[in-house]
C-alpha cells in the first residue's frame, strides 16, 4: 500500500502512522465472507495418493467450499472497480491452492538445477552476485518456461508438474463442464474449440473463453464460481444512466452471437502461473503488468485482471524443530524454522518477515491520475516522497482475466 498526500479516497488523519493507513485501507477493500458463505457448497479434498505400476489412487474428504452472496458480490465487483485491488479472506481451500505451490516449487528447483549444469551457458539462479568477467557463469535470461522479473525472483509459467495439474484440471472435466453453458471449451467468435483427443478434456494450454452462461464449480479454483462472477461484473459494467444503452449494441450479432440482450459479455481466462521469489530478493519493482488501453479518460472499466494466491502456508502447526544437517560447523542449535518463531500474532496468523523482498500492490493505481503522481519526476519533496514509497510495491491491477476476444497474446495469461 502507498501513503498518499493528495489522497480523495483514504485521506490521512492527523499523527496516522504508515501502519494505521495501510490497516485502514486493507479494511476497506477486503471482503471477509459469513459462516454462513464459508458453507455453502461441499467439495472433495484430497488426502492421500497410492500409486501402483498401473494406476494412481486417491483418498478424498469432503470439505467446505466458500461461495459468496449476491450481495457481498456486488460489494467486491464495486471495491475491485473502485480501489483496482480487491481482499477476499479464505476463498480458496488450501487443498486446492497448496499442491499448485509443491508442483511449483518442484519445477522450479529442476530448473535451477539444469540452468546450472548447460553445457555451454551455465546459469547459477540462486547466487546472481557473479563476476561478469567469468566465463563459466553467464546472467539468466528470460526463457519459454521461465522469465525473470529480478535477481531471486521469477515468475515460472510451466514445467513437468505444472502442465501434469492443468492436464488433472481438465482431464477430470473442468473445463468441458464449466467453461461454457452449451457445448464445450470456447475461443474468440464463438466456435467450439476442436479437441482432437480422445479423452474430450478440451485441453490444450491455451486461454479459455468465458461464456455468459457459464457458472463455474468450486472444485476448480480457476473456475470458482464467485471469482467468475466478480470478473464479469468488473468486465460489464451497469449503471442506471446507461441501463438500456446495451439495446444499441447491435454487432453482438456477428459470429452468430445472440444480438444485443444485455448479457454479459465473454472474457478470457489463461492458464495458472507462479511469481518465485526466493530468500534474500528485494523488494519488488514498481510495475503495471498491460498499458491502459486508451490515454485520453482517467479510468475506463476493467479490461485485464489478476487473481493472486498464496502457494505456501507457513503456521505454527507445520514448523518443525529440525537442526538444518547442512550447518555441521555451526554450534548454534538453530532449527530451519527458527526464523518463523516471532512473526505470529496472537491470533496465530503468519505477519511475515524481512527474509524475502514482498510484493506489494497500490490502491488506485488502475487510474492514469494516480500513476501520474506515483511516477513523478518533478522536484516538489511530496511527489519524490510518493513515488518512493510506491517503488516498493508493484502496480498489479491488470492481469489474467481478459474482456477480449482476440487471442493473439497468450504468452503474459500466466500470472495467477
Amino acid at each position: 500500500m502507498c501513503k498518499r498526500e493528495n489522497d480523495d479516497e483514504f485521506p490521512i488523519a492527523d499523527n496516522e502512522t504508515y501502519l494505521q493507513y495501510e490497516r485502514k485501507v486493507v479494511c476497506a477493500v477486503t471482503i471477509s465472507p459469513s459462516v454462513a458463505e464459508r458453507t455453502r457448497a461441499k467439495i472433495d479434498n484430497p488426502t492421500s495418493n497410492s500409486t501402483t505400476a498401473a494406476t494412481t489412487t486417491t483418498t478424498t474428504t469432503t470439505g467446505n467450499a466458500t461461495i459468496l452472496t449476491p450481495s457481498n458480490l456486488r460489494n467486491a465487483t464495486s471495491i475491485l472497480r473502485k480501489h483496482g485491488i480487491l481482499v477476499i479472506k479464505s476463498l480458496l481451500p488450501p487443498s486446492q491452492t497448496l499442491p499448485w505451490g509443491r508442483a511449483v516449487l518442484e519445477d522450479f528447483e529442476d530448473a535451477i538445477a539444469r540452468l546450472k549444469r548447460h553445457p555451454r551457458r551455465p546459469v547459477d539462479l540462486m547466487n546472481p552476485d557473479i563476476d561478469e568477467s567469468s566465463s563459466s557463469q553467464f546472467e539468466p535470461l528470460s526463457y519459454r518456461e521461465m522469465a525473470m522479473r529480478e535477481d531471486l525472483r521469477v515468475d515460472l509459467r510451466s514445467g513437468p508438474r505444472m502442465e501434469r495439474m492443468r492436464e488433472a484440471e481438465s482431464g477430470n472435466g473442468a473445463s468441458a463442464r464449466f467453461a461454457s453453458g452449451d457445448g464445450g471449451p470456447k475461443r474468440g467468435g464463438g466456435e467450439t474449440a476442436p479437441d482432437d483427443d480422445d479423452d474430450d478434456d478440451g485441453w490444450d494450454g491455451r486461454p479459455t473463453a468465458i461464456e455468459s452462461k457459464c457458472a463455474g464449480a468450486p472444485a476448480s479454483w480457476r473456475f470458482h464460481p464467485s471469482l467468475l462472477a466478480i470478473a464479469r461484473g468488473a468486465f460489464n459494467p451497469r449503471d442506471a444512466s446507461s441501463s438500456s444503452l446495451y439495446k444499441g449494441n447491435f454487432g453482438r450479432w456477428n459470429f452468430g452471437g445472440d444480438g444485443p440482450d444485455g448479457s454479459p459479455q465473454p472474457f478470457r481466462l489463461g492458464q495458472v502461473g507462479s511469481v518465485v521469489s526466493c530468500p534474500g530478493s528485494g523488494d519488488q519493482a514498481i510495475h503495471a503488468d498491460t498499458p491502459h488501453l486508451f490515454e485520453h479518460v482517467d479510468c475506463l472499466p476493467c479490461h485485464y485482471l489478476n487473481v493472486f494466491t498464496p502457494g505456501y502456508n507457513v503456521s505454527n502447526n507445520n514448523l518443525t524443530n529440525t537442526k538444518d544437517d547442512d550447518d555441521d560447523d555451526d554450534d548454534d542449535n538453530t532449527s530451519k524454522d527458527e526464523c518463523y518463531k516471532h512473526e505470529f500474532d496472537k491470533d496465530g496468523i503468519w505477519t511475515g518477515n524481512s527474509t524475502i523482498g514482498g510484493t506489494a500492490f497500490v490502491h488506485g493505481s488502475h487510474k492514469l491520475s494516480v500513476t501520474k503522481q506515483l511516477l513523478s519526476e518533478d522536484d516538489d519533496d511530496d511527489d519524490d516522497d510518493d513515488a518512493a514509497a510506491a517503488a516498493n510495491g508493484s502496480t498489479d491491477t491488470t492481469g489474467n482475466y481478459h474482456n477480449n476476444d482476440d487471442d493473439d497474446d497468450d504468452d503474459d495469461d500466466d500470472d495467477d
